[in-house]
């Protein structure tokens, strides 16, 4: 019997069925013998590792405020997820224990991090507790969640390490718990797609659907104009917990996230809080 074509599922091809050579295969040697360990490098010496150390006291504010009410600071578990994603795609190439082996350390870093009840953000556990889901177009908790989750289900993959799967598995349990249309829950949506995309992994490696409820559940927050109302935003902020409450004028700010006339120019904050580095393979020359 033969299906018809709305009961054919697309997915991606899995990255171990996929071997490149030639142009492509030479930029992917370059990630496996340089790129990815001198993105770590950066990181570390940004102090990102600090940040997520608990065994040492919080580095606090290294990279100042901006005008806009956050610092490109609150985004380095996205570049430390990142990181981690593009050493797993390496060791799809080409085993490396030595990386291999710093990834594992910075993954017990975030377990040991990790909050009782599954939250996980360097920045609002470390510097700024109080100020947790009070902004989420800008501060950009969920998108590096989301980098954080495809992380997990890359590295889960490439090495059969569960780990950070777990970690971050326990992290969208407690999403679930948070954002909804419930009573004391958050609506809402995140100001980059990122989180919406790495739901979708997270459930297809786990095979729960629970996840791409979620998932279903933000997009469908950013196609509405629902989470513009500021009574309900009003009263999300009289829902949080007094531990994580923001002063008086939170209603105020977080209403910037859910402004639908917002400009163009204001839909994401900068997601790369470190400087670019070379990524060119040897004798070869990139044009625009």
């Amino acid at each position: 019997m033969t299906k018809s074509s709305n009961d054919r599922q697309f997915r991606p091809v899995a990255v171990p069925d996929v071997e490149l050579g030639g142009f492509w295969g030479k930029w992917q040697d370059a990630v496996c013998n340089s790129t990815a360990e001198t993105l770590l490098d950066r990181c570390v010496e940004a102090g990102m590792l600090k940040a997520i150390d608990v065994s040492q006291p919080s580095p606090g504010v290294v990279i100042p405020i901006q005008p806009w009410g956050g610092t490109t600071q609150m985004f380095w578990d996205s570049d430390l997820g990142k990181s981690i994603e593009t050493i797993a795609y390496s060791l799809y190439r080409r085993p490396n224990p030595k990386l291999e082996a710093r990834a594992d350390e910075i993954i017990d870093m975030y377990e040991r991090m990790q909050d009782k009840d599954g939250y996980l953000n360097a920045w609002f556990q470390r510097v700024e507790p109080s100020r947790r889901w009070t902004n989420l177009r800008d501060h950009h908790e969920l998108y590096c969640a989301g980098h954080l989750m495809e992380a997990a289900v890359a590295y889960y993959q490439a090495t059969g390490k569960r780990k950070l799967l777990d970690i971050m598995c326990r992290y969208a349990d407690y999403m679930i718990k948070v954002f909804g249309h419930g009573e004391g829950q958050i609506p809402g949506y995140c100001g980059h797609e990122e989180v919406e995309l790495a739901l979708v992994k997270l459930a297809r490696v786990t095979g729960e659907k629970k996840y791409l409820d979620l998932s279903k559940f933000f997009i469908d927050e950013r196609g509405t104009s629902r989470t513009s109302s500021r009574p309900r935003l009003l009263a999300m902020a009289a829902a949080l917990p007094t531990s994580i409450r923001r002063p008086m004028n939170m209603a105020r700010r977080t209403c910037r996230y859910a402004n639908r006339r917002r400009s163009s120019a204001m839909l994401c904050a900068p997601c790369i809080s470190i400087p670019a580095w070379p990524i060119s393979p040897p004798n070869t020359r990139t044009t625009a």
